[in-house]
C-alpha cells in the first residue's frame, strides 16, 4: 500500500476502498476456517486528503448561469456549420437543475436527481441521502425564488411524473447521464460566465451557505440545512464567515432577487468589466460571424474594427473576379 501511495498508482479514495473490501473477504474466510488469522486486520487505511478547495458561487453567478442555458450563443462547428440548440423544454430543466443546486444546497448525484415531488412541501424540501449503508434525511428551507421555478417546471413537465429531474424515458439519471450533463452542459456554461477552471456542479452548494451566512444565521444552523458539522462547515466556508459583516445582513430572497433582476438587465455575458445585454449589435454580429478556422477555409478575411477612410466599392467574389493571368474562356459559338 505504500508502494501505491508513493508511486502514485492510484488515489487514497481507492486504497481505501480496497483495503475495506479486502478486510470483509478475509474476515468471512477467517470466521469459515479457510483462515487461521485475517493478514489485513492490522493494517492502518491511509487519510483521505482534500484534492480540491470548493469555490462558493454566488447568486449572481448562479443566475448567469441560468441565463446562460436559457438563452444559449449559437455554436458552429469546425465547417461552420450552425449546431442546432438544445430543445426548450431540456434547457427549462437545466435552468432549474441549477436553481434546486444553488438556494437549497442538496448533494448532486445522492440527493437532487433522487428528488421526488412528494417531497417538496410549502416551505421545506426533505431530502434523503445513504450513508455508509444509512438513511440519512434533513430538511432545508424553501426560498420563494426556488418555489417559483419549481412550480413553473412542474407546469411544463406535468403532474403525473414523480421525479423532479427525470430522463426522457422518464426514469431516474444513471451516472452517464450526469456526466454527461456535467460536461457537456454544465462545464461550458461555467467557462462561458468565468468562474475558476475545474468548477463542478458540486460547488453550488456554496451558494446556499452565502445567503444563508449574509442573512446571519448562526453556524450550526448553516450546517444542518448543508447536512455538515459544524466543524466542517467552518472549514469549508470559514473564509465566507470572515467577510460577512452584520450591517450588511439581508434576508436570502433579498440576494436572490437582486442578483435576478441584475442579471434579467445585462444578461450573462462579461467583458472586461462590462456587462453588454444581449440582443446587442456587438454579441449579435459575433455569433453571425464563422469561426476562424472555416473563415481560413473559404478565403474570407475578419471584419476590420477600423472605421474605413472613405468609402470603398464592395469586391466581387473570388470565384467571379477577373484576374489577367486566367483569361476567362470563351463560350463556344
Amino acid at each position: 500500500m505504500s508502494k501505491l501511495r508513493r508511486d502514485r498508482a492510484c488515489g487514497d479514495a481507492t486504497i481505501i476502498k480496497t483495503v475495506t473490501v479486502m478486510r470483509a473477504i478475509l474476515r468471512r474466510a477467517k470466521r469459515d476456517g479457510e483462515l487461521e488469522h485475517n493478514p489485513a486486520e492490522g493494517i492502518a487505511k491511509p487519510k483521505q486528503h482534500r484534492a480540491r478547495t470548493p469555490t462558493p458561487i454566488r447568486p449572481l453567478q448562479v443566475e448567469r448561469l441560468r441565463a446562460y442555458v436559457l438563452e444559449p450563443p449559437e455554436h458552429h462547428d469546425r465547417l461552420g456549420r450552425r449546431v442546432p440548440p438544445r430543445a426548450g423544454l431540456l434547457r427549462l430543466m437545466d435552468a432549474t437543475l441549477i436553481s434546486v443546486l444553488g438556494y437549497c444546497g442538496p448533494r448532486p448525484e445522492s440527493e437532487a436527481l433522487p428528488l421526488t415531488w412528494a417531497r417538496i412541501g410549502r416551505r421545506s424540501i426533505a431530502l434523503r441521502a445513504t450513508k455508509s449503508g444509512i438513511v440519512v434525511e434533513r430538511s432545508v428551507d424553501l426560498l420563494p425564488q426556488l418555489a417559483q421555478d419549481l412550480r413553473g417546471w412542474r407546469a411544463r413537465v406535468g403532474i403525473h411524473q414523480q421525479l423532479v429531474f427525470p430522463t426522457p424515458a422518464g426514469l431516474q439519471w444513471t451516472g452517464h447521464d450526469w456526466d454527461n450533463w456535467r460536461v457537456r452542459i454544465f462545464q461550458p456554461a461555467a467557462t462561458a460566465i468565468g468562474l475558476p477552471a475545474g468548477t463542478i456542479p458540486r460547488d453550488l452548494r456554496g451558494s446556499f451557505a452565502t445567503v444563508l451566512i449574509y442573512e446571519g444565521r448562526p453556524i450550526t444552523d448553516v450546517a444542518a440545512q448543508l447536512g455538515h458539522s459544524p466543524t466542517m462547515c467552518l472549514n469549508e466556508y470559514g473564509r465566507v464567515f470572515k467577510e460577512f459583516d452584520l450591517a450588511e445582513r439581508k434576508p436570502a430572497q433579498e440576494h436572490i432577487v437582486a442578483a435576478r433582476e441584475l442579471v434579467g438587465r445585462v444578461g450573462w455575458r462579461q467583458r472586461g468589466g462590462l456587462r453588454y445585454p444581449l440582443g446587442t449589435r456587438r454579441t449579435a454580429r459575433r455569433a453571425r460571424e464563422p469561426p476562424d478556422a472555416y473563415r481560413k477555409g473559404c478565403g474570407l478575411q475578419r471584419r476590420s474594427r477600423k472605421p474605413s477612410a472613405g468609402f470603398e466599392p464592395p469586391m466581387p467574389s473570388r470565384s467571379r473576379q477577373w484576374s489577367p493571368r486566367r483569361p476567362m474562356a470563351e463560350s463556344p459559338a
